[in-house]
Parts: C-alpha cells; sequence; structure tokens
C-alpha cells in the first residue's frame, strides 16, 4: 500500500511541472476569488497575510480553517476548496481513494536535522518507557488520516507494535493535545508547535519519540491546488503562486 501511495504522489508530483507552462497562459483572470483550506498549525500564520498581498493582484482568498490535511482532501475531491495546505501521505491517499488530481506549487513547512520535530510526549509518571509499552495504550493524533501518522506508524512497526491492532487512535487536534494527555483522554499525546513550546514550559511531561526517530528529512506541508481549477484559471494560479511565495 505504501508503495502504491508513493507512485501515485510521484504522479502527482509530475503535475507541479505542468503548472509553469499553464500559469503562463492567457492575460486575463475570469475568476478573481480562491477558496483556500488552511491546517491550524503554526508554522503555516504567516499564510494569514496572503489576503492582503493577494488583494494588491485583484485576488480574494477565501480562508476556511482544518484541524489537518484529510478533511482538506475530500473538501477537495468534492469541489469545495480550490487550493489547500497539503500533507504528502494524504495528498497520495486523495488520489488513490478520491481520484483527485492535483498539481502542487510549493512547500510550506518540513524537517530537516536540528529543526522542531513532531512528537508524542506521555505524563512524567507514566509507566510508558519505550515505544514497545505502548501496546494496548490510547495514542492522540491531530486528525483521522493526517499525514504525520504514515512515519509514525511504520516507527511502531519496527518496534514491535502493530498501528492496526495494538492501539487506540484517539483524535485530539492539535489544541487539545496537551490537555488530554495530562487529564489521561490519551496515553500517548502528540504535540506539534506552538503547543509543545507550551507543554514544555508547564512541565509534567516526557517526549516518548519523534518523527525524527523514524525520517530525518520530512515535507509537512505542501500547497496543492485541484488540477481542473488550475487549467480552467492559469492566470489566476500564476498571480496566486507569486502572492504566496
Amino acid at each position: 500500500r505504501i508503495r502504491t501511495m508513493v507512485r501515485m504522489l510521484s504522479r502527482v508530483v509530475t503535475f507541479a511541472i505542468a503548472t509553469v507552462a499553464l500559469a503562463c497562459a492567457g492575460p486575463a483572470l475570469a475568476q478573481t476569488k480562491i477558496r483556500m483550506g488552511i491546517a491550524t498549525i503554526a508554522p503555516l500564520a504567516p499564510m494569514f497575510t496572503l489576503p492582503e498581498v493577494a488583494a494588491k493582484s485583484g485576488l480574494t482568498i477565501e480562508f476556511v480553517q482544518f484541524q489537518g490535511t484529510a478533511p482538506m482532501v475530500q473538501a477537495m475531491v468534492a469541489g469545495s476548496l480550490d487550493c489547500s495546505t497539503q500533507a504528502p501521505l494524504s495528498l497520495a491517499n486523495g488520489a488513490i481513494q478520491g481520484g483527485l488530481q492535483a498539481y502542487i506549487i510549493a512547500q510550506h513547512v518540513g524537517e530537516r536535522p536540528g529543526s522542531f520535530s513532531v512528537y508524542w510526549a506521555v505524563k512524567d509518571d507514566s509507566p510508558i518507557k519505550t515505544i514497545a509499552d505502548m501496546k494496548g495504550k490510547s495514542v492522540g493524533t491531530n486528525v483521522f488520516g493526517s499525514g504525520i501518522l504514515g512515519p509514525m506508524f511504520l516507527l511502531l512497526k519496527k518496534n514491535g507494535v502493530d498501528p492496526a491492532k495494538d492501539i487506540r487512535l484517539v483524535e485530539t487536534g492539535f489544541p487539545g493535545s496537551e490537555d488530554a494527555i495530562r487529564t489521561g483522554r490519551v496515553d500517548v499525546g502528540v504535540l506539534n508547535q506552538p503547543f509543545a513550546a507550551k507543554a514544555e514550559a508547564t512541565g509534567g511531561l516526557r517526549k516518548l519519540f519523534s518523527l525524527a526517530d523514524q525520517q530525518q528529512n520530512i515535507v509537512h506541508i505542501l500547497e496543492v491546488c485541484r488540477k481542473e481549477f488550475v487549467d480552467r484559471n492559469p492566470e489566476l494560479v500564476k498571480h496566486y503562486v507569486r502572492d504566496l511565495t
């Protein structure tokens, strides 16, 4: 299944090459509004200045906020969004399961050695000391189908934990994850910025593992637009990419 996802994602990536050519055609903007889905994570906060920047190009950006990337895939398949911030795994799932065709037009968020890495934490006094101890435990995620689950599941399997059978996955969202750990709603919870910094400042939690333990370089968030939307509005997307970058 992972190999199938990689192949599908590779096909989606090839659409990005065509984006430049498409963006060069046609002088007039037949449409000026873009419905854009955005995930609620700190690294994307600068994106909220985009409507002001885009307005100078005559564009209107309509933001719709989501807890994670998987629901945005569904919205794009349904035609409710034109563009969205997407995780590679969610995008691949959308192509496989929903027939989503999209162009990748930018990269927003990633990890590299020495940078912050999304991690899962437990209470300081938790008996869970290793990944192997997670068997039979509840584990938090920002949203079901999230892009962070792919590398996390691989790491669990390496340590003898079957994510399909040995854990109970609980959707907490990033904002509610710290509270879910502290109150016992989950045994192991996921922390991303800025919520990780807040939790660390408060104390009482202990990092169990991070995505960097599985993969040092990760692309978390891409900007993608529906192929149909780009093909129909190449000049609009040309302006959008310029304002975005």
